[in-house]
């Protein structure tokens, strides 16, 4: 029982001791704790280093041993030297020299309870060492950073690195002299901290400098700048750096950018596709890759109207769509101050009969102060026009008319109610956006009812706004049947005007369509005859004909006349005789039949043949251009009508300025006459008055003129000189690229000489010509002066031998 009170009352005692160990006056707060500072504190960093595994015993330690040695508490304080020989107690000697502090710890409680058992023993580090580490190569500045055995190999290089710091290729010489590298890059993407080590004191860290830097943007899921170990290129690049093309990218638009001139900075572009990728192309110090967005490719329509001004395209995609499809493009915005609504609000009084004062001050002041955006919405192909309005929703506002949005598409509006897409969750439109849509909001405005009534799809009151005409109100209500040289506006009282819209779409008659008011009725009459003319006439096309009218009404008023070539002994008219089976017959008229003025029936076709018909017809197609101050660029292909008789060299010369494209291979053109192939030199044809190629021309031949291949010359200083294939648009950097780039050594301040085929001189910021020469000067005056140097040397020696011969023979 005295044993146990005994142990009992040493064990407190002994965690008194060490608790007061604890706070001795080894422990220096000033100390560094941070890895990456020189002067930040170390607080907590014997915790740190009692909870890490890590800890190497490290010169400058300090540590405290407490124990009951036969009931006398025992209490020393152990600091660790740079022989790292500690003594414990007078116990034994140890070597700490490449142990951990769990290690050491372990070591000397085993010999303490070994001549102590049951002592209590306890062996606690007091103060962490701290040491400083030499840093030096590609850095700001050599420097010694300050360190303690859990400063790691990044926090030490942290803040002295440069722009050309390589952290692939750091070399740690240890204290010793051992050598090793490490790839921090290694430790920061995959956690692989052998990579980032635990620096020792006396360690000497080598910065080297990077061999081959690249970037990469665009479409991968880790964009950015990497450093490439040898024999890694593009492929390594995106796949293992970048980790991966993303969802949209186009690997058939990967664009290279390369410096030519690293003193210069000029670059080149080099456009890459999936092969280059397969292959690994190679890559250079400097280089800079883009993988474009295949949704950049894809279509996009029009919105425009009323929607919301602070509207972004970008923050719901971000924010909540993810949709690249969506963009904000430029957002026009025009006030919408519509003087017209305002004096016919002003003027029919009777559509604001429901409405009190203040509601109609109000409508005018949203009408005022309403504005028209316009933006563009990408879409992918399929989509449903019900899919793109809900991906849009935010767009809208409380002032959008969304029942009374349309699509205007080639000319035409299609109504469109938008009500259906957003409020409908089953609902499908029967439409798809196109390219080049435009996708209409109206503001939503107080409107009227009106009657329609007669041949219409159906007699429907339908709503209208103020200065909205008769033919706009008409659209879409019409029926095959509806005649539009007839419809009666009925007003309030009663009076009907009779409208013709024809007069007013051909010849501006405002009053033949005018503006819909408050109260009217539409009553569409039945047209009496529709009739169609085509052919050799001014306007072609479907009228509705008076009483009393018929082909010389057709022609000279509705048609607008007969054009030069037109055969009025071919006039063909194709009547309906049986309108439930369409069956008909065709009659042929002449001249004296349009004198007399034939009589049309309902749904007839009058067809006005030309002259021109009649003539013969070759095909002139390849490197040809029939259109004055066009680049020729690809292949055109034209018919050409020609007199029986007519010969090659005669036709060639009249058409001369067809042939004289520098893309034009007019040495080598022939005649393609079914099978038969027949060579024709249109060049000697052009250029040699007595030259004659009497074959004539043959009915569907067709007369080829191939491509010319075209080059530009690169000469003097540069590194592989040579002819290069001509690209258009192109300036002398290109082609001095693909010749390898200018010879610093014989080459200053990038001077070329630029001669076109012509012998005219070119500027530096022209585009190069076809068979342009450039000629990289030989300017740098070293390079001169040494091609010289030699001979100056000899005279000069000569001279001096010369003047000492001299000079004896006088002494």
């Amino acid at each position: 029982m005295k044993k146990s009170i005994t142990f009992f009352l040493i064990s407190i005692l002994s965690v008194s001791l060490f608790s007061q160990g604890n706070n001795n006056s080894y422990f220096d707060d000033s100390i560094i704790l941070s890895d990456s500072t020189e002067s930040a504190d170390f607080t907590g960093s014997v915790q740190l280093a009692l909870s890490n595994t890590d800890y190497m015993v490290t010169a400058g330690d300090v540590y405290s041993l407490t124990y009951s040695a036969n009931g006398i508490p025992v209490s020393y304080t152990i600091p660790v030297d740079p022989t790292y020989k500690i003594r414990v107690a007078n116990l034994a000697v140890l070597d700490a020299y490449n142990k951990s502090y769990i290690n050491l710890k372990k070591q000397v409680e085993e010999i303490v309870l070994k001549n102590y058992p049951l002592c209590g023993v306890q062996f606690v580090l007091l103060n962490p060492a701290s040491f400083k580490v030499l840093v030096k190569g590609e850095v700001k500045a050599a420097t010694e950073k300050n360190a303690w055995a859990l400063t790691r190999l990044s926090s030490i290089i942290s803040g002295t690195t440069t722009p050309l710091s390589s952290i692939r290729d750091i070399t740690i010489t240890s204290k010793n002299g051992k050598k090793s590298v490490y790839d921090l890059f290694l430790a920061r993407r995959f956690g692989d901290y052998s990579q980032n080590p635990y620096v020792r004191p006396g360690d000497i860290i080598t910065v080297n400098k990077i061999k081959r830097v690249v970037n990469i943007n665009g479409t991968v899921e880790r964009p950015g700048r990497y450093e490439l170990m040898k024999g890694e290129n593009l492929k390594q690049l995106i796949e293992f750096y970048g980790n991966g093309l993303s969802e949209y990218a186009d690997t058939n638009r990967i664009i290279l950018e390369r410096d030519l001139n690293n003193s210069t900075k000029g670059s080149a572009k080099i456009y890459l596709t999936q092969k280059d990728i397969d292959s690994d192309y190679e890559l250079f110090n400097g280089d800079s890759i883009t993988i474009k967005n295949i949704t950049e490719l894809t279509s996009s329509i029009i919105v425009e109207g009323i929607l919301n001004v602070s509207f972004n395209t970008n923050e719901i995609e971000t924010e909540k769509y993810k949709d690249p499809l969506l963009i904000d493009s430029q957002n026009e915005k025009q006030t919408a101050k519509d003087s017209n609504l305002k004096k016919e609000t002003a003027a029919n009084p009777v559509q604001n009969n429901n409405l009190t004062q203040q509601e109609i001050n109000k409508q005018k002041q949203s009408s005022s102060n309403e504005t028209i955006s316009r933006t563009f919405v990408k879409f992918k192909s399929g989509e449903n026009y019900a899919s793109l309005i809900r991906r849009i929703q935010s767009m809208f506002n409380s002032n959008s008319d969304l029942q009374s949005s349309y699509i205007e598409r080639d000319g035409k509006k299609i109504p469109l109610n938008l009500e259906l897409s957003l409020y409908n969750a089953e609902y499908l439109s029967p439409y798809s956006p196109q390219a080049d849509d435009k996708l209409v909001i109206p503001f939503k405005q107080h409107m009227y009812k009106v009657l329609l009534t007669g041949e219409v799809k159906a007699t429907v009151e339908q709503d209208v706004w103020p200065q909205k005409r008769l033919s706009e109100f008409l659209e879409d209500n019409l029926t095959d049947y509806s005649s539009k040289r007839n419809v009666q506006v009925i007003s309030v009282d009663g009076t009907v005007k009779e409208c013709d819209l024809f007069l007013a779409e051909r010849f501006g008659k405002e009053d033949q369509n005018p503006y819909i008011k408050a109260g009217e009725r539409i009553n569409v009459q039945r047209m009496e005859r529709k009739v169609y003319i085509y052919g050799s006439v001014e306007r072609p096309g479907t009228y509705q004909l008076l009483p009393g009218e018929n082909l010389k009404e057709l022609v000279e008023y509705y048609g607008g006349g007969l054009t030069s070539l037109a055969n009025t002994n071919k006039i063909k008219v194709t009547r309906i005789s049986d309108d439930e089976n369409k069956t008909g017959f065709v009659l042929y008229l002449n001249e004296e039949n349009l004198k007399n003025n034939f009589e049309l029936s309902c749904y007839d076709v009058v067809q006005i043949d030309n002259y021109r018909n009649l003539r013969s017809v070759i095909f002139v197609e390849g490197a040809v251009n029939a259109s004055e101050g066009v680049e020729l660029t690809s292949s055109d292909r034209f018919s050409v009508q020609f007199e029986n008789g007519t010969t090659y060299d005669e036709f060639i010369r009249t058409k001369a300025n067809w042939f004289k494209s520098n893309s034009s291979d007019i040495e080598n053109s022939y005649i393609q006459r079914g099978e038969e192939v027949i060579k024709i030199d249109i060049k000697r044809v052009l250029y040699d008055v007595n030259y004659k190629f009497d074959e004539k021309l043959c009915d569907n031949d067709i007369l080829r003129i191939p491509f010319k291949q075209l080059f530009v010359t690169v000469a003097g200083a540069v590194h592989n000189p040579g002819r290069y294939p001509y690209v258009i648009d192109r300036t002398y950097e290109y082609y001095i690229g693909l010749a390898g780039g200018f010879i610093s050594e014989k080459n200053s301040l990038d001077a070329v000489k630029i001669i076109d085929i012509n012998g005219k001189k070119l500027g530096k910021k022209t585009f190069i010509t076809p068979e342009a020469t450039i000629t990289a000067e030989s300017n740098s005056f070293l390079y001169k002066f040494n091609q010289y140097s030699g001979v100056v040397t000899t005279i000069l020696s000569i001279i001096t031998t010369s003047l000492t011969a001299i000079a004896l023979i006088n002494k």
